[in-house]
């Protein structure tokens, strides 16, 4: 699993910078940023894993990878985002699931009131909604910094930006019941098998 991991972070780093050099050469500067800026999104797992902040096992930096594929890659840099419709709200479907998968690892892997689960519930559930909430402030500030409309205000309004974080809130609630009904039924499921070490 681990060389997996490795051999999708170098294709997507070499695939990333042929798409740059092509963008650059047209002088597109910002775009060419965004097709590069996926390149430390890959080495978040082990940055976290150095500090001692989280322990991602193989198979959740697995997931991540895919996950930073589809969202970023295929999103951003191939376009799916403007090119499929509803690609944009499936992704942050899943993100909410990820922050919620990160969460239940920040419990287990500290030891955070394992036992509590209405509070862990709370937690995850908080977690996924403030990273669903900094990602459109980091959007709004892109936007502003840069005259670009990715929170696509200019035709929408509020509702992209909503319908964002509602979405990756439903994702973040869906996993949370299923973490609910594992925990109080006691029964090893999807959970205990995506967290257990590898």
């Amino acid at each position: 699993m681990k060389i997996l991991n490795n051999l999708i972070k170098i294709i997507i780093i070499i695939v990333s910078f042929t798409y740059s050099l092509s963008i650059l050469e047209t002088s597109n500067f910002y775009n060419a940023i965004i097709k590069l800026s996926i390149i430390p999104f890959l080495f978040i797992p082990q940055l976290l894993n150095k500090l001692k902040i989280i322990k991602f096992t193989n198979g959740i930096e697995f997931i991540y990878l895919i996950f930073l594929f589809l969202a970023h890659f295929l999103g951003s840099i191939v376009d799916f985002y403007h090119q499929v419709p509803n690609y944009d709200t499936l992704m942050h479907f899943l993100s909410g699931i990820l922050v919620s998968i990160i969460a239940t690892m920040l419990i287990k892997q500290n030891n955070i009131n394992q036992n509590k689960l209405f509070f862990n519930i709370l937690f995850i559930l908080g977690l996924s909604c403030l990273v669903a909430c900094l990602w459109e402030y980091m959007e709004f500030t892109g936007d502003n910094l840069f005259n670009k409309d990715a929170q696509n205000v200019l035709t929408t309004g509020v509702d992209d930006t909503m319908k964002d974080m509602i979405v990756a809130t439903i994702g973040s609630f869906l996993y949370s019941l299923i973490f609910y009904i594992e925990s109080k039924t006691g029964k090893k499921g999807f959970i205990s098998w995506l967290l257990k070490e590898k």
